[in-house]
């Protein structure tokens, strides 16, 4: 298992595993300043910087799409047609002491899927940039009721409306609130706050999913 998180962050999860004694599994730590671009395993995750009590990271993860097939661009690199499908998966091979790459036979990358993650902060543009276009936004909604600001302040939280503004700003698919205060018996009452303003808005619960395909039209 691979944590990016913020400094300090292998010395308090290696604090609690003594507690919670051993584990089946590694734990990589990667301690980051935010800002930074991770890649792994076919994914691309960046942490941004929160502005909470302490150093908190909002995440944006991306899975990334590779172009389409190009018969004509493959024909004008002069790629043997029995490595087309090979470059189409890989992204190099040797064929007769010749490198061969996937650019050479694929168009441009198409849009893949992008899901953008923060708890515990208040609104920062910096997070907005984060989210920009994502298929999918989750944030937290600490407060319902716009009345709460002074408390979302202090304690450096964010409103429903304050979610609902970064996700209009960001031009994102779809914005679920999440982290609702525990005075909010029904955060479903307070949705209007959201939705006004950002309409496709989701009062997120537990267990729910989601499936995000690829756009089959690119």
């Amino acid at each position: 298992m691979v944590i990016i998180g913020p400094r300090g962050l292998k010395r308090i999860i290696s604090s609690l595993l003594i507690i919670a004694g051993e584990i089946s599994f590694d734990i990589e730590f990667i301690e980051a300043d935010g800002g930074e671009t991770f890649n792994f395993n076919g994914y691309t995750i960046k942490p941004v910087l929160g502005d909470h009590r302490i150093n908190v990271f909002a995440y944006r993860v991306d899975i990334k799409r590779r172009g389409k097939f190009d018969v004509k661009k493959a024909e004008a690199n002069n790629v043997p047609k029995t490595i087309w499908s090979k470059l189409q998966k890989e992204g190099e091979t040797i064929l007769n002491g010749i490198k061969y790459t996937s650019e050479m036979v694929l168009g441009n990358e198409r849009k893949g899927i992008s899901v953008t993650y923060c708890t515990d902060t208040r609104p920062k543009y910096e997070i907005v940039d984060l989210a920009r276009k994502s298929d999918l936004f989750v944030c937290e909604g600490m407060y319902g009721d716009d009345e709460k600001l002074p408390k979302a302040i202090e304690y450096k939280h964010m409103l429903f409306s304050e979610a609902a503004n970064m996700a209009h700003l960001a031009e994102v698919s779809e914005l679920w609130l999440t982290h609702f205060s525990p005075s909010i018996l029904d955060p479903a009452e307070y949705s209007s706050f959201a939705s006004e303003i950002f309409e496709n808005t989701v009062i997120g619960t537990d267990r729910m999913t989601k499936t995000i395909c690829f756009d089959k039209a690119t």
